[in-house]
């Protein structure tokens, strides 16, 4: 019997299967409210788009959905609560990461923060938590120490050179800890070179690639086809960057001359302890993630902080006299004095709320939810805006304003949300360096304000401007760091070259 002898009744078999498929598609869930289309109307380039997202969120509520290019649907959340329910509450199903085709041919997919959620990215965030957890603070507390006492030594030398000295001596403990080499001038290149790179390839909505992936394989000399030498060159870059300093390591440490570092402890963790899992593709992960995750925030907090400070000396001026009160003139503030400060806590809190260096987390469901009623399509992109929900006026009153007061306990009034609890992410995307992070900011905070006064220069009025980028900092500003008066020139001899030398060889 021929085929078309048969196909009205594979038709009439098939009707009612395509009814129910008519009828279950016709009875989804709608998706969230929003612009759709002409949100592109709305987020001008070049603006920050976290702010644009928190005014269309007062007509949209908490989860809005735009469409982005190619019919790829965006989701937009801007509550706490909302980014908790679903970051959090719902890790096991939103916590991978959207597909960032373009990274992946820049070599980034290795990178836990660009990593999609499964086995391999929960052994890398094991290697990283067993070397920059909690535990692990106490073995690099002369690292902070020292990088904190160098920072501002650098400071009180050529203030006017303040943004370029504070992202290399950030830059210079991050090599120093995760490979246990200094860091040369070829390095910083390097550095600096795959950190732009890598800042083109998650440009949002430049590379079509990342809406049609076919296109990964199209030859470079394709016409239309430049991005693949660019990212061919930017793998290459990365590769140079993350996988000499770990050769390095391993050869040192076969050879018994290893310098303690974040490599050498994972690689013998790895001989001595079989049974954690790790391998040398996770700790390779686990090392150049360090550096690309730690370099920038660290530096846009640390700056945050030296540009609010000089443009509010009274809160300068509190954070001294508490410092005074609790660990006295004789001494800097060390690690164990940080539960005793609660004022630098607050500063620190305020730093991370007024401006988020990470402003709006990316996450992606890995199955289809629903939220309010709402549906939520697997593999869609999913941004938490961090900056709209630490600027919520209900929680924060005069979001636009430093003031870290508002995180002191007031009798009969319930605290705000704990920065802490967004900035460094939620679920099972935690940052795993946040007590790394929170050690060299408080220590850098509390001795700033300790040895020094920091002022915008005279006749000028600072702005508080911000970066548009994914890693959102101060915009360039100069400021004037001077000793303080009356500190015990005992206190501020430890900022000497000497001193710090003397130091650096303890670590």
């Amino acid at each position: 019997m021929a085929v078309i002898d048969l196909l009205p009744s594979i038709l009439l078999g098939a009707a009612p299967l395509a009814l129910v498929w008519i009828v279950v598609w016709l009875r989804r869930s709608p998706l969230p409210p929003g612009p759709r289309s002409e949100w592109k109307n709305r987020v001008k380039p070049g603006t920050q788009p976290w702010k644009a997202y928190k005014e269309l969120a007062k007509e949209y509520g908490p989860i809005m959905c735009t469409q982005a290019s190619f019919g790829a649907y965006a989701f937009v959340v801007d509550t706490a609560e909302t980014l908790v329910e679903l970051f959090e509450k719902r890790s096991k199903i939103f916590s991978c990461r959207p597909r960032w085709v373009m990274a992946e041919l820049y070599g980034r997919q290795n990178n836990v923060g660009l990593m999609y959620y499964g086995e391999e990215l929960t052994r890398v965030r094991k290697v990283l938590h067993r070397g920059i957890g909690l535990q692990a603070v106490p073995q690099w507390e002369n690292l902070f120490e020292y990088e904190s006492l160098k920072i501002l030594s650098d400071a009180l030398a050529d203030s006017a050179n303040l943004l370029s000295s504070v992202e290399y001596n950030i830059e210079s403990m991050v090599v120093r800890f995760t490979y246990g080499h200094d860091m040369d001038d070829e390095f910083l290149k390097l550095a600096t070179k795959v950190s732009q790179q890598t800042g083109v390839a998650l440009q949002p909505g430049r590379w079509m690639v990342n809406y049609i992936p076919i296109l990964a394989y199209v030859p470079a000399w394709f016409p239309g086809a430049g991005f693949q030498k660019l990212a061919r060159e930017g793998k290459d870059y990365y590769f140079k960057l993350t996988r000499p300093p770990y050769e390095r390591v391993k050869e040192e440490l076969s050879r018994g001359v290893a310098t303690p570092s974040f490599v050498s402890h994972s690689l013998t963790d790895m001989a001595k302890h079989p049974h954690l899992g790790f391998n040398e593709q996770a700790i390779m992960s686990a090392a150049g993630s360090v550096f690309s995750a730690a370099v920038d925030t660290t530096t846009s907090t640390v700056l945050s902080f030296f540009l609010l400070a000089a443009t509010h000396p009274e809160v300068q001026e509190r954070a001294y006299n508490e410092i005074m009160a609790v660990v006295g003139p004789d001494r800097l503030p060390a690690l164990q004095d940080q539960d005793s400060l609660p004022y630098i806590n607050c500063i620190m809190k305020e730093i991370w709320r007024f401006n988020p260096p990470v402003p709006i987390l990316t996450h992606s469901p890995i199955a289809e939810d629903k939220y309010l009623g709402y549906r939520i399509p697997k593999k869609s992109w999913v941004f938490g805006n961090v900056w709209s929900i630490m600027h919520n006026e209900a929680q924060f009153p005069e979001p636009d304003k430093f003031n870290p007061d508002r995180f002191l306990p007031v009798e009969g009034q319930p605290m705000p949300p704990d920065p802490k609890d967004f900035v460094f992410g939620l679920g099972r995307r935690l940052c795993p360096g946040m007590n790394f992070a929170n050690a060299l900011v408080f220590l850098t905070i509390s001795r700033a304000i300790a040895l020094s006064e920091i002022r915008p220069p005279r006749g000028e009025t600072l702005l508080l401007e911000f970066t548009t980028s994914l890693i959102s900092r101060p915009k360039p500003f100069k400021c004037v760091v001077t000793p303080r008066k009356g500190v015990p020139p005992e206190l501020l001899a430890q900022l000497k070259p000497e001193k710090l030398k003397a130091l650096y060889k303890t670590i």
